[in-house]
């Protein structure tokens, strides 16, 4: 069974005034990434990257941004999410510069990361800076590495830079989304000039209005057909490897779509394509995967298509207190999603049934490959 939820509608957002229209979806499968090699060296001991990111899980390390990768070799110089213990870390030639004792690992959530460098600092902990959520990281499980005063570093060098990828050979790809990439040069820049904190104290994206630098770049995925275009002015264009126009996608922070759970999953599910297609294999009525949204209130709406299909296959609103068939967990509030077999709620399944709170019955015409179940939930009121 595959199932999709890429038509998935009703998003919440965390928006201000300033909106992100879209963001670009690595999916490590495909061997996406974006790269670029500058034409000149510029300023290699101080530079700033903002990304907005929302992660995906896989079983490799997600690379962030960077040069070379983690081959142990002098142009190694990256910023990685490591999935074994979800936290952040940094990598330069062989060595963690540092890793954070923070996890991040919400598939929901959107993440505004800021990397600095300024190897000019006096300060050795300043040298080598990081931000999440304009907060600055200061507890980390892996000590941070004491970058050499005034030392030059792989980026900004003549070297391959990557998104979501080393621009080396590694073969460790980032497995999630980014929008609003910006890359300062010569600047060590903090989040206020990326975001800031609304009235209700959430930090959100504000427009950067500084300058660029000679090899700085803003990456937004405005142009599908063209996902590595630069919107500095500076044309330091990025070129795309692994990405096709479908992967430029509406979430974004101030528009957060739901996406399957990695979380809330029977380990028979496997998920892909930023979370929004789910697999399993075998059959029965013991592999369920829910979404990241749990709707207590008001009218939501949701769209799955059924890529493959097998014998039992529902979709529907389910109270996830089925905590045995959900990896062993406890879990509360009603969900969006689908299953292969039963799932405790209300649920349309491919033969035409509707199961209601464990009773089945005919409902109406059976679905297959290809179509679309839409699936539609007044929580106020408990109707479907």
């Amino acid at each position: 069974m595959v199932f999709s939820n890429n038509l998935l509608l009703g998003a919440a957002g965390q928006g201000g005034g300033y909106e992100i229209d879209q963001s670009i979806r690595f999916n490590d499968d495909d061997s996406s990434y974006l790269h670029r090699t500058p034409s000149s060296a510029t300023n290699r001991k101080t530079w700033t990257w903002s990304s907005w990111v929302k992660f995906s899980v896989n079983t490799n390390y997600n690379i962030l941004f960077g040069t070379g990768g983690l081959t142990g070799t002098a142009n190694d110089f990256i910023l990685y999410f490591d999935t074994t213990s979800s936290k952040l870390a940094g990598y330069q030639n062989s060595q963690v510069l540092f890793r954070t004792s923070a996890q991040y690992r919400d598939p929901s959530a959107w993440y505004h990361i800021v990397w600095s460098l300024d190897t000019t600092s006096a300060t050795a902990d300043n040298r080598n800076r990081l931000y999440v959520n304009g907060s600055e990281v200061t507890s980390f499980s892996t000590a941070k590495v004491a970058l050499t005063l005034n030392g030059d570093y792989p980026i900004n060098n003549t070297v391959a830079h990557g998104i979501s990828r080393g621009g080396g050979t590694a073969s460790y790809y980032y497995d999630g989304y980014q929008s609003e990439i910006n890359f300062i040069d010569g600047q060590a820049l903090t989040p206020t000039d990326f975001g800031e904190s609304n009235g209700s104290g959430v930090w959100i994206p504000k427009a950067f209005t500084g300058t660029y630098g000679t090899n700085g770049f803003y990456i937004t995925g405005e142009d599908s057909a063209a996902l590595g275009t630069d919107y500095s002015g500076n044309g330091n264009d990025f070129t795309s490897s692994g990405l096709t126009t479908a992967d430029q996608m509406l979430d974004t922070l101030t528009n957060n779509y739901p996406v399957f759970s990695p979380i809330n999953k029977s380990t028979s599910i496997t998920l892909s394509d930023g979370n929004l297609l789910a697999s399993a294999s075998g059959s029965g009525d013991t592999f369920p995967v829910m979404a990241t949204v749990c709707p207590e209130s008001s009218k939501w709406y949701a769209e799955f298509e059924m890529v493959e299909g097998d014998s039992i296959v529902y979709v529907g609103v389910g109270n996830s207190s089925e905590t045995a068939r959900i990896a062993g967990a406890a879990f509360t509030n009603v969900v969006v999603g689908s299953s292969v077999g039963y799932q405790n709620g209300v649920s349309y399944r491919n033969n035409g049934n509707i199961s209601t709170g464990g009773s089945t019955s005919a409902y109406g015409s059976t679905f297959t490959t290809n179509d679309i179940i839409g699936v539609a939930l007044d929580a106020d009121t408990g109707s479907v």
